[in-house]
C-alpha cells in the first residue's frame, strides 16, 4: 500500500502482505493516521454508492431504449420512402424476408420464365432470337 500526503506526494510504502489478520490491519491504519468509520457510516456509504449505481444503470437503460426507438423510426421512414411506400420492392411485391420460402421460389421461377421470353423475342439486351439461358 502506498500512502500519500495531501499534496499527492508519496510518503510511505507499506507491505500489506506482512499483515496477518484484520486486527493488525486496522491497528496499522490507526497508527498511520487513518480514522475508522463506524459500521453505520460504512452502511450509509454503501447505500449511497448502490443508489448512484442504480441511477447510472437506469440512465444507461433509458439511453439504450431511446437509441433503439430512433433506429426503428429511421427504419420505418426509410421503408416508407421506398418505391411503393409500403415496404414493397420496386416490382410491387414484398421484400424476400417478408414472404415464405415457397413464395420466393415461385416468384424467382416466374422471373426466369419472363427472361426466357425476352431472350426468345429479342427484347433482352445483346441476345439473339431463340437463345436459351
Amino acid at each position: 500500500m502506498t500512502i500519500y500526503d495531501k499534496e499527492g506526494e508519496e510518503v510511505e510504502q507499506v507491505a500489506m502482505h506482512e499483515i496477518k489478520n484484520k486486527e493488525e490491519m486496522h491497528q496499522l491504519m490507526v497508527d498511520k493516521g487513518f480514522e475508522r468509520k463506524s459500521d453505520e457510516e460504512i452502511k450509509e456509504a454503501k447505500e449511497a454508492r448502490r443508489k448512484l449505481n442504480e441511477a447510472a444503470e437506469e440512465k444507461k437503460r433509458e439511453e439504450k431504449k431511446k437509441r433503439a426507438e430512433e433506429r426503428l423510426k429511421i427504419k420505418e421512414e426509410r421503408d416508407r420512402l421506398r418505391p411503393g411506400g409500403d415496404g414493397r420492392s420496386r416490382q410491387g411485391r414484398p421484400h424476400h424476408h417478408t414472404i415464405d420460402k415457397e413464395e420466393l421460389v415461385r416468384q424467382r421461377a416466374e422471373e426466369g420464365e419472363k427472361r426466357k421470353i425476352k431472350i426468345a423475342t429479342g427484347e433482352a439486351r445483346g441476345a439473339s432470337r431463340g437463345e436459351e439461358l
